[in-house]
């Protein structure tokens, strides 16, 4: 019965599944299958997608305008490098991405620009389906936002990383296949409706530098890897330690993982040694064993490109040291 109501509730996703591109402020009309002749319009992305700095007087983050001034005027230090942080599927500002990785780059000893991207509006729980097909114009907007920073002296594109969480690593994907970035990094990417051959999904072309830590691959979590440098903690998979069967329902408590890795990474740049592997197979399966060394992160360091293999511990602090 479990597995009708699954195919039920698929059906009625579909049904409901609508995108959209804000290019000129026009609505665009997308396909839900391929092939697929009915077509529905979107919502408003410009409207929808909402921008916030975060900072040590407004930690859970004010909303701004795209304007110069108006950033300046709530504590954008143009000096400083920037990060942009953004969601996945069926969350918002509010977000324990967001109260962890911002709260940590508050709490790191580089002052950072932090800025955080909320387009909960267009991928609310159950509706999937919905929420992937909208990648590709949420990082569109989120490239507006990059644009600003780079065209009004906010910021240069090497002083600039996008970190994303699940669907959102696949919209700051997007977004610097628009604008050049400096680095992206993404964290655990997600997997459903994402393929090979997927131009919107995140790639190692999208940066000059990707990162990717996989925490739930196969299940939430893309498994390939699809950037420069690709990490599998614990081997990257299902349950992650600490996760276990009750937390970890549908993979959740593994996919969140992968947030909580980097941010403590941010604070402690040490937490995450790592060895490179000679194959997925061998990254999948913690049974890595090749010379090259990497440190996970976001004091990225690596010998070369490559698949690296590490492990932690199941609570907070996760590193072994």
């Amino acid at each position: 019965m479990a597995s009708t109501h699954a195919v039920v509730l698929l059906v009625l996703g579909l049904a409901s599944v609508v995108c959209a591109d804000t290019e000129e402020g026009e609505l665009q009309k997308w396909p839900l299958l391929p092939h697929q002749e009915e077509m529905v319009l979107a919502a408003d992305v410009q409207s929808a997608v909402k921008f916030y700095l975060i900072t040590d007087a407004q930690p859970d983050g004010v909303r701004v305008d795209l304007d110069r001034e108006a950033l300046l005027a709530e504590g954008f230090n143009a000096s400083r490098p920037s990060v942009v942080i953004v969601h996945g599927y069926g969350h918002d500002i509010r977000a324990d991405l967001f109260a962890k990785v911002a709260g940590a780059y508050l709490q790191a000893d580089y002052p950072t620009n932090v800025l955080g991207v909320d387009w909960g509006e267009l991928c609310p729980k159950p509706k999937y389906i919905a929420a992937r097909s909208r990648v590709a114009a949420v990082g569109a907007r989120v490239a507006d936002l990059l644009d600003l920073l780079l065209s009004s002296g906010l910021g240069s594109a090497d002083r600039l990383h996008l970190v994303g969480h699940s669907l959102g690593a696949h919209v700051v994907g997007n977004a610097a296949k628009r604008t050049r970035v400096a680095r992206i990094t993404g964290l655990d990417p997600a997997q459903p409706l994402f393929f090979n051959s997927s131009a919107d999904r995140l790639g190692a072309s999208d940066a000059d530098l990707v990162d990717v830590v996989h925490t739930c691959v196969g299940l939430l979590g893309y498994r390939r890897p699809l950037g420069h440098v690709d990490f599998y903690p614990n081997g990257g998979t299902i349950s992650q330690p600490g996760c276990g069967i009750v937390k970890d329902r549908l993979g959740s408590c593994s996919h969140l993982r992968s947030y909580e890795l980097f941010a403590e990474s941010i604070v402690n740049p040490e937490a995450f040694p790592a060895t490179q592997c000679g194959s997925l197979k061998d990254a999948l399966r913690s049974k890595c064993s090749a010379p090259g060394t990497a440190n996970m992160g976001q004091t990225l360091r690596f010998t070369e490109p490559g698949l690296y293999s590490l492990q932690t511990r199941g609570s907070s602090p996760f590193s072994l040291g």
